[in-house]
């Protein structure tokens, strides 16, 4: 009968409604799963590029084979969604963490490679919205042109960061107005997405954190051009940022001490190229100051104790 048939078609219905929404329920968790992957990746290369175990000789083979695992799995990522749009910016952050590791693993050439085609999608998304960050603004207390407003903050996120390593790339290189022209770049991406509204306090962080590394290592390639005026205003920048994130961090919160004291050392090294001794010595004594407070266990660390030793040096 119709009713039959009626409420056939409707127990179908409620099924496939049922097993649509389980699926719909594992992709998230999957790609919950694969964000968590990829945070761990970006965990593992910093602690690959900064803890002291992974630099001696004797982890030389533990380093590599960890960072060879992490190739393979960002490289799986990158080539089963190469074209997908709703993973653009999980696709984008699996290239430039395959450069990244390239990097690490002391392959510059095939880094270099990484890096551009990373870069590629990326740029060829957003170029409206850098052209509108490099085009100063017509109108009074604006820093530049309207920006579209309806760029993911991710794929933003994403440009930056891999602007600025792809810079770090390119100066380790000795290409410096390449790399001066990436980092710039990522400064000014990086200081549009701490603008934006209404941001998490996670993301409020993070887009400082970007900032501050972004005006950082700016600085430091205007400085080896010899170009000090603009190298004291990037360095300037990243001493503000840095401020405001160790005033809100605790006491023993070491990445964040360890930036500050980087920081005041490279206005010290800024201050000593002008021959302009006063200054220098005060911004070596701030950054030897900003180490001297950090607890004791900390200071025992082998990037605290170097950073110590280079401000004493001075």
């Amino acid at each position: 009968t119709l009713l039959g048939v009626f409420l056939g078609l409707s127990w179908h219905g409620q099924q496939l409604e049922t097993e649509l929404n389980r699926t719909a329920l594992q992709w998230r968790r999957a790609e919950a799963n694969l964000a968590q992957s990829q945070e761990a990746i970006d965990q593992l290369l910093a602690t690959a590029r900064n803890d002291q175990f992974f630099q001696s000789p004797s982890a030389r083979q533990a380093r590599e084979q960890m960072l060879a695992a992490a190739l393979d799995f960002c490289r799986q990522m990158v080539d089963s969604n190469p074209d997908r749009s709703d993973l653009a910016f999980t696709t984008a952050r699996a290239r430039r963490q395959v450069a990244d590791i390239y990097q690490e693993l002391g392959r510059a050439s095939q880094a270099e490679v990484a890096y551009r085609q990373a870069l590629e999608p990326l740029a060829a998304a957003l170029s409206e919205l850098e052209t509108a960050l490099a085009t100063p603004s017509q109108r009074p207390g604006e820093r530049h042109a309207a920006v579209p407003g309806d760029t993911p903050r991710g794929l933003i996120r994403e440009l930056a960061a891999t602007r600025h390593n792809y810079g770090l790339q390119l100066r380790s290189l000795e290409q410096r107005t390449a790399a001066e022209e990436q980092l710039r770049s990522a400064v000014r991406l990086a200081d549009h997405l701490v603008s934006l509204p209404a941001l998490g306090a996670g993301e409020q962080l993070d887009y400082q954190l970007l900032a501050a590394s972004c005006q950082s290592s700016l600085g430091t390639i205007l400085l080896s051009q010899g170009k000090l005026d603009e190298a004291q205003a990037a360095f300037e920048e990243a001493l503000l940022w840095q401020l405001q994130l160790a005033r809100e961090a605790s006491a023993d919160d070491l990445p964040r001490r360890l930036g500050l004291a980087s920081a005041q050392l490279n206005l010290g090294s800024l201050a000593a190229a002008r021959a302009e001794a006063g200054p220098a010595e005060s911004a070596f004594r701030q950054a030897i100051q900003t180490v001297e407070a950090l607890p004791a266990a900390a200071r025992n660390q082998p990037e605290v104790k170097s950073l110590e030793a280079l401000a004493q040096h001075h």
